[in-house]
């Protein structure tokens, strides 16, 4: 007999932009509506990394971080997307 897993697959999203700039509410938008249940923003002119290592940080195994584009993580894909492998999780750019 096969047996279902308690835990759920969740989606995470990952925002990121300038203070000035309106893009975050638009990557935040498209986030939610592809199904993140929580999305982690960061805001800043500086390289602010903590959103981005919350969010890793929590993803469990099957977990999806979401991002608006692979240029909005500011760091190297191979990077990123090793620390969310080591969780079990997966990496996807809604954009290009």
């Amino acid at each position: 007999m096969a047996t279902l897993s308690a835990r759920a697959t969740r989606k995470v999203g990952y925002a990121r932009s300038t203070p000035d700039d309106p893009e975050l509410e638009r990557q935040r938008e498209a986030l939610q509506r592809f199904g993140c249940s929580i999305v982690f923003e960061s805001r800043s002119r500086e390289r602010d990394f903590e959103p981005l290592h919350s969010a890793i940080a929590g993803l469990g195994k099957g977990d999806v971080l979401v991002v608006w584009s692979i240029g909005a993580l500011d760091l190297p894909v191979y990077i990123v997307s090793d620390l969310v492998g080591r969780h079990g999780a997966s990496l996807v750019a809604l954009a290009r």
